[in-house]
C-alpha cells in the first residue's frame, strides 16, 4: 500500500510561535521577566508619587563606622647579675631564670584607626595582677590581687586616630615576696596588662565599645620562666546599624508619576493577556536533541501521512534512528502542536510497512536497559567482541492480517 505525502517542510523550526485563542508562546523567563519588571515600574510610581503627600521612612542596615584596631606588646627583662651570665638585658621570648629576674619593661601600643572622624570616650590603664590557682585544678584561682602600675587616664578626644603608648617597670621582687616556697606545688601567675575602655560616638550615638585588656603572662612557680603574650587580635571591621532613611524624589514633575504607572500597567496587562507560557519547555529541548541525532537522514512533513493499521511501533527512538542510517532511510517527522499536549511522530518506511516512533515528553521505556548496553558494547568495543544491535526484523513482505508488536509496545496494533 502506498501512502500519501501531502506536504513536506524544511527543518526550520518545530515550535508553534502563536498558541491557542492567538497567544503568542514566550519562554517562562522572558515572560516572567517582562511581568515582573511592568509591576516594578506600576509600584515605583505609586511609591514616588506617595511621597509627594505623606514621608516614607524606610530603616535599612547601614554602615556607620569602618576601623581598624591594632594592638602590639614588646619587652624586655632586666637580670642581676651573677656568675653564669653577665647579660643584664635579655630580649623577647627566651627562658628567664626566676631568681635571678629583676624587673621587666613591658611596652603596649593601642590604635585605633578610620577614615572617618568621631568621638572617643572613655579610660585606659596600666595594671598588675597576681594570681594563685589551685594545685589540684590550675583552672580554678584561690586568690587574685589587682594593682595599678601608673595614673588612670580619662579619653575625651574628637578625630580619626586614636594611638595609646604605654609602659611601666614592673619588680618581680615586689610580688615574689608573697611566695614563702616555689616548691610547695601551687600555681602563681602575674598579668601585666593595659586596661581599656574605649567608647566611640558618632552623632552622639555610641557606634562601638572596646574593652579589651592586652597584656603580658609570667608564671612564678618554677625556678624558670617563659613570657606569654595574650595580645588581641588585630581587627579591620565595619559597624552595621539600623538607620530609618526618609524617600523623597524630587527630580521629576509630578504629571510624570501617572504617566509611568498607566504605561506600566498597560505593559503588564500586554503580556498577561497577549502571551503565554510554553506548557513545555522540556518537551522542546528534548526534541531538538532528538532531531540533531536524525541530522541528514531528517525531514518534517506537514501531515500525519501514514495508517496507523501499518505501523509497528518502536519502543526505542536512539536504536531506530541508528538501524535508518544502516539502511539509508530517510526519517520523516510530524510535530503535532493542536492537540492539549504536543507530541512528535517519527517514521521510517521499509517495503510497505512504517516503523513509527512517537515522543510525548515522556522518556523511552527500555532508556535504562539502552544505556547499560551501551556500556556493556562499549567495553565489547575495545576488547574485539562488539555485538552487533538489532531494532526489528523486517519482514520480506507486508502481512494481510497480522498482529505486530515490537519490543512490548504501549500500543496494541491490530487490523
Amino acid at each position: 500500500m502506498k501512502q500519501n505525502r501531502k506536504s513536506v517542510m524544511p527543518a526550520a523550526g518545530f515550535a508553534a510561535e502563536k498558541g491557542n485563542g492567538g497567544k503568542r508562546e514566550l519562554g517562562r523567563l522572558p515572560r516572567f521577566f517582562m511581568l515582573f519588571i511592568s509591576i516594578v515600574i506600576m509600584l515605583t510610581s505609586l511609591l514616588a508619587a506617595f511621597t509627594l503627600f505623606r514621608d516614607v521612612i524606610i530603616p535599612l542596615p547601614t554602615p556607620v563606622y569602618q576601623y581598624e584596631r591594632v594592638s602590639d606588646i614588646s619587652y624586655q627583662v632586666h637580670n642581676r647579675p651573677y656568675e653564669y651570665n653577665n647579660i643584664p638585658v635579655q630580649d623577647m621570648n627566651l627562658v628567664y631564670i626566676t631568681a635571678y629576674t629583676e624587673s621587666i619593661l613591658p611596652v603596649f601600643k593601642y590604635e585605633i584607626s578610620s577614615q572617618n572622624e568621631a568621638e572617643f570616650n572613655g579610660y585606659y590603664q596600666l595594671i598588675a595582677i597576681f594570681r594563685e590557682f589551685d594545685p589540684s585544678n590550675p583552672s580554678v584561682i584561690i586568690s587574685e590581687d589587682t594593682r595599678p602600675l601608673g595614673e588612670r587616664i580619662d579619653l575625651n578626644y574628637y578625630g580619626r586616630d586614636l594611638s595609646i603608648i604605654q609602659s611601666t617597670e614592673v619588680k618581680l621582687a615586689d610580688y615574689l615576696a608573697g611566695i614563702t616556697d616555689l616548691d610547695n606545688n601551687h600555681v602563681y601567675q602575674l598579668e601585666i596588662g593595659l586596661q581599656t575602655d574605649i567608647s566611640v560616638k558618632k552623632n552622639s550615638t555610641e557606634v562601638l565599645r572596646l574593652t579589651e585588656r592586652p597584656g603580658l603572662k609570667i608564671p612564678l612557680s618554677d625556678v624558670t620562666f617563659a613570657v606569654d603574650i595574650n595580645n588581641p587580635t588585630d581587627t579591620d571591621d565595619t559597624v552595621w546599624q539600623i538607620r530609618r532613611w526618609q524617600l523623597e524624589l524630587n527630580s521629576l514633575p509630578e504629571w510624570v508619576y501617572p504617566v509611568v504607572f498607566v504605561l506600566g500597567l498597560m505593559l503588564f496587562i500586554f503580556f498577561l493577556v497577549a502571551t503565554r507560557s510554553r506548557k513545555t519547555p522540556g518537551f522542546n529541548r528534548q526534541l531538538r536533541k532528538m532531531m540533531r541525532q536524525a541530522r541528514g537522514r531528517l525531514m518534517i512533513i506537514g501531515d500525519k501521512a501514514w495508517e496507523p493499521e501499518w505501523c509497528v511501533t518502536a519502543s526505542n527512538y536512539k536504536t531506530m534512528i541508528k538501524t535508518a542510517k544502516r539502511l539509508k532511510h530517510p526519517v520523516f517527522c510530524f510535530i503535532d502542536n493542536e492537540g492539549s499536549m504536543p507530541e512528535a511522530y517519527f517514521y521510517v518506511y521499509y517495503g510497505e510497512n512504517n516503523y513509527c516512533y512517537t515522543y510525548n515528553g515522556q522518556p523511552d521505556r527500555d532508556w535504562l536497559q539502552e544505556r547499560n548496553s551501551d556500556k556493556k558494547n562499549k567495553r565489547a568495543k575495545n576488547s574485539g567482541r562488539m555485538e552487533q544491535e538489532i531494532l526489528f526484523q523486517l519482514p520480506e513482505t507486508p502481512p494481510e492480517k497480522q498482529e505486530i508488536d515490537i519490543t512490548n509496545s504501549d500500543r496494541d496494533i491490530s487490523e
